[in-house]
């Protein structure tokens, strides 16, 4: 049989084993959800557990100069989460949030955060692609 015919490459070596994965990739993936998870962590709690008077201060005095207008964003942050997180649970952007701060819920956030802030009302919202705002009223 003649194998030389058109089409045919006589010049390329055989290839190695093909592999649908390996455990090299695995773990290479697993540490790009890690790293992605902690960079989100770490802004979520920016935000929601730790923040600072100068994270906030440009965003209020900004509120304040316009008549303290009902639900202002003070921070924002927009979460694009891993199709299937570090352990294992697939999550949208609401429970991914949750997820990473180890939280019950963002109202119990907001109740942990209210007391810092005298005079001003937290609260929250959800707007579209995937954005969590937190956002204030005059109390």
């Amino acid at each position: 049989m003649d194998t030389t015919g058109p089409g045919v490459d006589t010049n390329s070596a055989p290839s190695g084993p093909s592999y649908i994965v390996t455990i090299d990739q695995l773990l290479s993936l697993q540490q790009v959800i890690l790293n992605q998870e902690a960079a989100d962590t770490a802004n979520l709690r920016a935000i929601f557990i730790t923040p600072t008077e100068a994270m906030f201060q440009t965003q209020l005095t900004t509120w304040a100069t316009l008549n303290f207008p009902t639900f202002y964003p003070i921070a924002s942050i927009s979460l694009n989460p891993p199709a299937v997180c570090s352990d294992g649970v697939s999550r949208n952007y609401i429970e991914y949030a949750l997820f990473c701060l180890q939280a019950e819920s963002f109202d119990s956030l907001i109740t942990q955060l209210q007391p810092q802030f005298l005079g001003i009302s937290l609260s929250y919202t959800y707007s579209d692609p995937m954005t969590i705002n937190l956002v204030v009223s005059k109390a």
